[in-house]
């Protein structure tokens, strides 16, 4: 190497140590920073127990001695959570707090993947329910956490969130197999109980930091309304009141803005196209991740090759949400959404006439998955007003939106015993997608945007 190139790999060592020590630092020293490292740990426990089912869907089925359709039904029915506890999520955040609300979403989850160790198809169903239910709550907390703590960096943030779940359901979906031939169902399901109770750890800290930077602020303040008062007690006790704030209410968590607002959600167009557009993505994405492995074992994969080959699409999540954040920068919403939605719908089409280049197709539909999800919510952040709206129309969204996913394996699979192949199958999810992006093209229109804006004010 020559002495220019010993330099620069010394210059980029030195900025990369340096930017890690700032990040420790930045732990260290405020909530914010534990903060970051507990949305990087939620995002792997939001997906991975329940990706973790899919690629072992076969052997669940000769295990309980049950159909494949029973079996997809585990795949479904935290769907059908995400949107039954979804309005839950908003009235608990409105009245405990976000902090409140993700420490019972954590013990929820904890105990669900602990109860689904023990071996019965029915104590599955109801770890699954549990399951689905913890998940459901963090759905809501997520954008509203980006929101009050990040809200010049809600993108970033929504996109950190979103490369950890990315994560979370690739190593779930290649590793589940493997480690079930190694230790067992089980065990290999009960193994996510370790990243769920690391992040109650740092969750708990990230509170206890947050409501002891509070109390120094409040004793901070009280000095100064005490020498301030005293000062105008010297001059004229009459001329300086000054009300003084509870100090309990220092130690209650922060709630969202729970502000009336002038437009009511369920009246504008907006909510109607949004709610189509992100059922779509969740029909589609939850659909084919729970038959992704079964359509390649039908093209001649082992079991094996078949989990690890339909985790690409997780895999190239993380670069999907990289490059919306980057396109975001430099296009409209919808000219971004745009390419998501031809990126999408190349999956199905691809594997229908060109299956041998999988690799390509599911490169394509990861990158796509993980973007629709960022733009979505990045778009309701941004035509909201207020917290209020962004955490109603979340959950109205998320309700409508999951409510439907739920059916999508079920669905899926009684096309394919209809037909005997999967031809049809993917078929129906090219029409689903092809909704979804002239849909999405309306949604995500600024004319739209600024249209629907004037009439909610004049009315």
């Amino acid at each position: 190497m020559t002495k220019n190139e010993v330099k620069a790999n010394n210059k980029m060592l030195k900025t990369l140590r340096s930017s890690v020590l700032w990040y420790m630092r930045y732990v260290r020293n405020t909530p914010r920073g534990v903060l970051l490292v507990a949305v990087f740990l939620l995002g792997f426990i939001m997906r991975a127990p329940i990706s973790a089912i899919a690629p072992i869907a076969d052997v669940l089925a000769d295990k309980f001695d049950t159909s494949l359709a029973s079996v997809g039904a585990l795949s479904g029915i935290p769907l059908l959570c995400f949107a039954m506890f979804a309005p839950v999520a908003s009235y608990l955040i409105g009245k405990k707090g976000l902090e409140f609300t993700l420490l019972v979403a954590g013990l929820i989850s904890a105990f669900g993947i602990t109860l689904r160790a023990v071996g019965s198809f029915k104590i599955m169903v109801l770890s699954t329910v549990l399951i689905g239910m913890s998940t459901g709550l963090q759905n809501i907390c997520v954008p509203l956490l980006a929101a009050r703590d990040f809200p010049k960096k809600f993108t970033l943030i929504n996109g950190i969130n979103s490369v950890t779940m990315s994560l979370g359901q690739f190593f779930a979906t290649a590793l589940t197999m493997p480690l079930v031939v190694f230790m067992g169902v089980e065990l290999t399901l009960l193994s996510w109980l370790m990243l769920v109770v690391i992040f109650l750890v740092v969750w708990l800290i990230y509170v206890y930091r947050k409501r002891r930077g509070a109390s120094r602020k409040f004793i901070r303040e009280a000095g100064k309304i005490s020498r301030a008062a005293r000062t105008a007690t010297s001059l004229n006790s009459e001329s300086f009141v000054v009300p003084v704030k509870s100090r309990s209410k220092i130690f209650v968590s922060e709630k969202v803005d729970d502000s009336s607002t002038i437009r009511k959600i369920s009246k504008l167009q907006f909510t109607y196209s949004i709610c189509l557009v992100f059922s779509c993505q969740c029909f589609s994405f939850f659909g084919l991740s729970a038959w992704l492995p079964s359509i390649f074992q039908s093209l001649g994969m082992d079991p094996s090759g078949a989990g690890i080959a339909s985790s690409i699409t997780q895999l190239f999540g993380i670069l999907g949400s990289i490059c919306v954040i980057l396109l975001l920068k430099r296009l409209s919403f919808t000219r971004t959404f745009i390419v998501i939605g031809i990126f999408w719908i190349i999956l199905p089409l691809g594997l229908l006439f060109a299956p041998k280049f999988w690799f390509l197709w599911l490169a394509c539909s990861g990158i796509a998955q993980a973007a629709n999800y960022i733009i979505t919510f990045s778009k309701i952040s941004a035509f909201s007003r207020n917290q209020n709206e962004i955490r109603k129309f979340s959950a109205v969204v998320q309700m409508v939106a999951y409510t439907l996913a739920s059916l999508a394996p079920s669905v899926v699979a009684s096309i394919h015993d209809c037909t005997g192949d999967w031809t049809a199958p993917l078929w129906s999810f090219t029409v689903v997608l092809a909704i979804m992006l002239f849909v999405g093209i309306y949604a995500h229109s600024r004319q739209n945007y600024s249209e629907q804006a004037r009439k909610s004010t004049s009315s």
